[in-house]
């Protein structure tokens, strides 16, 4: 079909064409076609907005995460994305909410305590130090600028700081340990009678005329399903030749581009400070007054690092006397930075005003700035595999470009395109719309053979991105079409169901009836008798007790105390059968028994919850208190 429109889209249809698509351009421009709204809000939270980009990039997060935690059990068809995309959205919303309560509430994150939690993140570190480079590099890798990066960070610590308030509320006394501690290490005695679906299988009586009906019935439920083989060229950047090291000019000139970045330790500070904050209750000049008191008693000879654990108001370095460990440039704010490099290795500034307030710092050593030479090996390695990963990159977007236009230009086969770009064409296992292996365990894959174009049309698909650095083309090789199949076919199939569901309804119906005479005051022992079965004598079961099934053991613990001794029921669906569930007992757990170390994880436990518990009502405030709307067509 494509190929016949270009075929035909010559002379006087080509020039129609032209013209239906400039009318438009002339008037509003090609934005008229792309600049509808791109970035939609999905929620609005308050006086904030949480866009579809923002939903997006959180949702790819979650996928990514996911994929890395199952590694290679990670099953695209196991997830429901639309129930990943809510429960994404919500905790956005969930974060929002906090985010503005948190700012409500006064919480705030000194550029100090950024600087200080960024320095002790492994991901930003060479050499065991802050690479103010390297922090760059990972934040441009993951979509962020440090500037948006920091604004999340400092509202994720404030919202940290409103939550550690709410855990550090929480309590619990002896007598809620010792009352937990009776529940955990309960004993429960039960007997069951055991309604097996084998027990009833055996009497169920099943004729041809059943068969029939059933398949009269539901003959749609017993139809193959569609499905596919599909023929494929695939592109992976993994699977391309490396480059040949290239001439030394080349790599020099990489060199010359990258030695700051990659090639160049920056000079770094051992710093120490002393802050006095400038604050509602302290403005400027009774802070300036203050560090200048403390100043003085540096120059008389009081140690910086005693000083500073007496007097600073920096709470995340005073107990370390002021350390701020190695700092490079970039990373504090302009006026500190600019006093610390500014100092030689010893010396204390004058006093020094930022937004926090007045700072004295002291240099306690420096590291000069130092390069690699092009021509140190480590660095040759370096650049060659700069170069080759470049090399590479760059010619897996050519050839994906070509895999574009020749998949196009060639949609009645893949022959050309494998034979144009060096690839093979190859051949994917059945596969139906739902499920399949290999490729068509790809959901994109599916839907793409499954289209009208691929599969109606019998063209080529467009190049499917299965990951950054592969692609796919596709076309249908093989198809079979939905069939009825015929009753001779599945008639045993039917006759085992049928057999099933007796099975099913005697034992639930046996149950009833059982279950009812229990409760007027028949023995379990009579009932068993009367329908053939044995009665599983009375045992005691604890919470965590690996026999009788789990089924059991959790009705044993769900059902109420018995009344005087009179014992509680329960029918419990399992999956070979029915069971009934008798409780005769209760024996509560001992707290004095408990051992020292179990009453203070009992303690933890309980206060986690108690704090979860604290938090969730403090969100559903929190949800009363600032409006929420949710745009689902935006979704």
């Amino acid at each position: 079909m494509l190929q016949s429109i270009r075929d035909r889209a010559t002379g006087p249809i080509a020039w129609f064409i032209v013209a239906l698509i400039t009318v438009p351009f002339a008037f509003w421009g090609i934005d008229s076609y792309v600049s509808a709204p791109t970035n939609p809000e999905v929620a609005e939270v308050g006086s904030t907005d949480i866009t579809r980009v923002q939903l997006q990039r959180a949702y790819d997060q979650s996928y990514q995460r996911l994929q890395q935690l199952m590694g290679d059990g990670f099953k695209p068809d196991a997830i429901d994305t639309n129930q990943l995309r809510r429960g994404v959205l919500d905790n956005l919303i969930q974060e929002t909410l906090l985010n503005q309560h948190a700012r409500k509430a006064g919480y705030r994150v000194s550029d100090v305590q950024i600087m200080q939690n960024l320095r002790s993140q492994e991901a930003f570190q060479v050499d065991g130090s802050f690479s103010p480079q390297r922090y760059r590099d990972v934040l441009a890798r993951s979509g962020y600028t440090p500037a948006s990066y920091e604004q999340q960070l400092r509202q994720a610590l404030a919202v940290d700081q409103l939550q550690g308030g709410l855990s550090s509320s929480a309590f619990v006394t002896e007598r809620d340990v010792d009352a937990a501690l009776r529940l955990k290490n309960q004993q429960r005695q039960i007997s069951y009678l055991h309604l097996p679906y084998s027990h009833y299988m055996a009497k169920a009586e099943i004729s041809d005329k059943d068969v029939e009906a059933r398949y009269a019935v539901d003959a749609q439920n017993y139809r193959t399903e569609e499905r596919l083989q599909i023929a494929f060229v695939e592109l992976n950047k993994s699977s391309l030749q490396q480059a040949e090291p290239p001439e030394a000019e080349v790599l020099r000139a990489i060199y010359e581009v990258e030695v700051n970045a990659r090639f160049t330790k920056p000079e770094r500070r051992h710093a120490r400070h002393i802050l006095v904050r400038v604050d509602e209750e302290r403005n400027e000049a009774v802070a300036k007054k203050l560090i200048q008191s403390l100043s003085d008693r540096l120059n008389d000879g009081e140690d910086f690092t005693s000083v500073a654990s007496k007097e600073s108001d920096d709470l995340g370095s005073k107990t370390k006397g002021g350390d701020l460990g190695w700092v490079a440039r970039g990373v504090m704010v302009p006026e500190f930075e600019e006093a610390l490099f500014g100092l030689d290795k010893g010396v204390v500034s004058a006093p020094v005003l930022t937004s926090f307030g007045w700072h004295l710092i002291l240099v306690e050593d420096i590291q000069s700035k130092q390069v690699q030479a092009f021509d140190d090996p480590e660095v040759q390695d370096q650049l060659l595999t700069l170069y080759r990963e470049r090399e590479l990159g760059e010619r897996f977007e050519q050839l994906a470009k070509q895999l574009d236009e020749l998949s196009f230009d060639y949609p009645d086969s893949l022959e050309q395109v494998a034979k144009a770009l060096g690839l093979e064409v190859q051949q994917s296992d059945w596969f139906t719309r739902n499920k399949g292996t290999g490729l068509g365990s790809n959901t994109a894959v599916r839907e793409a053979a499954f289209s009208s174009a691929v599969l109606d049309n019998k063209e080529n698909s467009a190049p499917l991105k299965l990951a950054s650095d592969r692609l796919v083309v596709i076309r249908v090789a093989e198809h079979e079409p939905a069939q009825q199949r015929p009753l001779a076919v599945v008639a045993d199939e039917i006759r085992e169901e049928l057999v099933q569901e007796f099975a099913r309804d005697q034992a639930t119906e046996n149950a009833e009836k059982a279950i009812a005479k229990l409760r007027s005051g028949v023995s379990m022992k009579s009932v068993a008798a009367g329908m053939g079965l044995t009665e599983k004598n009375a045992i005691w079961v604890t919470r965590d007790s690996q026999k009788p099934e789990l089924a059991i053991v959790q009705a044993a613990f769900r059902l109420p105390r018995p009344d005087q001794g009179k014992p509680v029921f329960e029918v419990v669906t399992m999956g070979d059968g029915n069971a009934i569930v008798a409780l005769n007992d209760v024996r509560d757990g001992d707290p004095a028994s408990a051992s020292v170390e179990e009453r203070e994880t009992m303690k933890r436990n309980l206060l986690a919850a108690q704090a979860q518990a604290e938090f969730r009502s403090y969100l559903e405030a929190a949800k009363d208190d600032i409006s929420v709307e949710i745009h689902e067509d935006q979704i």
